[in-house]
Protein backbone atom coordinates (compact mmCIF):
# COMPACT_ATOMS: atom_id res chain seq x y z
CA UNK A 1 0.00 0.00 0.00
CA UNK A 2 1.41 3.17 -1.02
CA UNK A 3 1.21 6.83 1.46
CA UNK A 4 0.91 9.77 -0.65
CA UNK A 5 3.48 11.94 1.13
CA UNK A 6 3.18 15.19 -0.89
CA UNK A 7 3.61 17.81 1.48
CA UNK A 8 1.55 21.14 0.58
CA UNK A 9 2.96 24.39 0.98
CA UNK A 10 0.75 27.71 0.61
CA UNK A 11 2.29 29.37 -2.99
CA UNK A 12 3.59 33.12 -2.11
CA UNK A 13 1.68 35.55 -1.01
CA UNK A 14 1.52 38.95 -3.56
CA UNK A 15 0.77 42.31 -2.41
CA UNK A 16 0.40 44.87 -5.21
CA UNK A 17 -0.55 48.80 -4.75
CA UNK A 18 -2.37 49.86 -8.44
CA UNK A 19 -2.74 53.17 -9.63
CA UNK A 20 -6.47 53.16 -8.68
CA UNK A 21 -8.13 55.76 -6.63
CA UNK A 22 -11.33 56.86 -5.24
CA UNK A 23 -13.11 58.34 -2.71
CA UNK A 24 -14.98 56.93 0.58
CA UNK A 25 -16.38 59.44 3.03
CA UNK A 26 -13.83 62.21 2.17
CA UNK A 27 -11.11 60.35 2.09
CA UNK A 28 -8.56 59.93 -0.90
CA UNK A 29 -8.12 55.97 -1.02
CA UNK A 30 -5.56 53.82 -2.71
CA UNK A 31 -6.44 50.13 -4.29
CA UNK A 32 -3.75 47.12 -2.98
CA UNK A 33 -4.60 43.61 -4.05
CA UNK A 34 -3.41 41.52 -2.11
CA UNK A 35 -3.52 37.40 -3.61
CA UNK A 36 -3.52 34.36 -1.13
CA UNK A 37 -2.51 32.68 -4.37
CA UNK A 38 -4.05 29.49 -3.11
CA UNK A 39 -6.79 30.77 -1.41
CA UNK A 40 -7.95 33.98 -1.70
CA UNK A 41 -8.20 37.55 -3.02
CA UNK A 42 -7.69 40.59 -0.91
CA UNK A 43 -8.72 44.47 -2.49
CA UNK A 44 -8.31 46.53 -0.13
CA UNK A 45 -8.87 50.15 -0.67
CA UNK A 46 -6.46 52.32 1.86
CA UNK A 47 -5.94 55.77 2.64
CA UNK A 48 -3.42 57.71 4.40
CA UNK A 49 -5.51 60.20 6.40
CA UNK A 50 -6.38 58.31 9.16
CA UNK A 51 -3.43 57.10 11.58
CA UNK A 52 -4.41 53.36 12.10
CA UNK A 53 -1.99 51.42 10.10
CA UNK A 54 -3.23 48.18 8.40
CA UNK A 55 -0.13 46.35 9.76
CA UNK A 56 -0.55 47.60 13.44
CA UNK A 57 -4.56 46.12 12.56
CA UNK A 58 -3.79 42.83 11.30
CA UNK A 59 -1.13 42.34 14.23
CA UNK A 60 -4.52 43.33 16.42
CA UNK A 61 -6.64 40.63 14.43
CA UNK A 62 -4.23 38.09 14.00
CA UNK A 63 -3.83 38.34 18.27
CA UNK A 64 -7.42 37.37 18.54
CA UNK A 65 -6.65 34.05 16.65
CA UNK A 66 -4.36 33.14 18.90
CA UNK A 67 -2.03 31.38 16.52
CA UNK A 68 -4.35 30.07 14.15
CA UNK A 69 -4.96 33.10 11.79
CA UNK A 70 -5.23 32.86 8.08
CA UNK A 71 -3.81 35.78 7.77
CA UNK A 72 0.05 35.14 10.52
CA UNK A 73 2.60 34.69 7.54
CA UNK A 74 1.32 37.73 5.93
CA UNK A 75 3.19 40.86 6.03
CA UNK A 76 1.46 44.06 5.39
CA UNK A 77 4.49 46.68 6.22
CA UNK A 78 4.60 47.69 2.90
CA UNK A 79 0.86 49.01 3.13
CA UNK A 80 0.53 52.74 4.78
CA UNK A 81 -2.91 53.76 6.16
CA UNK A 82 -6.01 52.32 6.93
CA UNK A 83 -8.04 50.08 4.83
CA UNK A 84 -11.61 51.86 4.38
CA UNK A 85 -13.60 49.04 1.71
CA UNK A 86 -11.73 45.39 1.64
CA UNK A 87 -13.52 42.95 -0.32
CA UNK A 88 -12.03 39.42 0.48
CA UNK A 89 -12.91 36.84 -2.44
CA UNK A 90 -12.10 32.75 -1.92
CA UNK A 91 -11.29 30.72 -4.60
CA UNK A 92 -14.35 29.10 -4.02
CA UNK A 93 -15.84 32.39 -5.26
CA UNK A 94 -17.69 33.13 -1.78
CA UNK A 95 -17.01 37.44 -0.84
CA UNK A 96 -17.13 39.29 1.76
CA UNK A 97 -17.14 43.20 2.07
CA UNK A 98 -16.23 45.35 4.84
CA UNK A 99 -16.69 49.05 4.84
CA UNK A 100 -16.06 51.61 7.58
CA UNK A 101 -18.80 53.71 7.35
CA UNK A 102 -18.09 56.13 9.89
CA UNK A 103 -15.01 57.48 11.53
CA UNK A 104 -14.30 59.56 14.38
CA UNK A 105 -11.16 60.80 15.12
CA UNK A 106 -11.60 62.10 18.61
CA UNK A 107 -10.71 60.18 21.70
CA UNK A 108 -13.28 57.92 22.91
CA UNK A 109 -14.76 58.50 26.12
CA UNK A 110 -13.25 56.14 28.88
CA UNK A 111 -16.83 54.68 29.84
CA UNK A 112 -16.44 52.94 26.69
CA UNK A 113 -14.33 50.62 27.78
CA UNK A 114 -14.93 50.54 31.82
CA UNK A 115 -15.99 47.30 33.42
CA UNK A 116 -18.38 48.98 35.80
CA UNK A 117 -21.65 46.91 36.25
CA UNK A 118 -20.19 43.78 35.24
CA UNK A 119 -18.59 40.83 37.07
CA UNK A 120 -15.01 39.93 35.69
CA UNK A 121 -14.48 36.38 35.09
CA UNK A 122 -11.25 34.26 34.15
CA UNK A 123 -12.30 31.71 31.57
CA UNK A 124 -8.89 30.09 31.89
CA UNK A 125 -10.25 28.25 34.60
CA UNK A 126 -13.05 26.53 32.72
CA UNK A 127 -12.07 23.22 30.94
CA UNK A 128 -13.41 24.00 27.79
CA UNK A 129 -10.78 26.89 27.72
CA UNK A 130 -7.80 25.02 28.67
CA UNK A 131 -8.87 25.65 32.71
CA UNK A 132 -8.79 21.74 34.92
Amino acid sequence: ISKDTTIRTPKAIVIKKTNESKVIEGYKCEKYVIDYTDTSKIVSWVTNDIALNSSDLLKLINMGFRGKSPFSKTNLSDIKGTALETIITKKDGSSTKITITEISKKKPDAVVFSYDGYNVADARSIPMFGGN
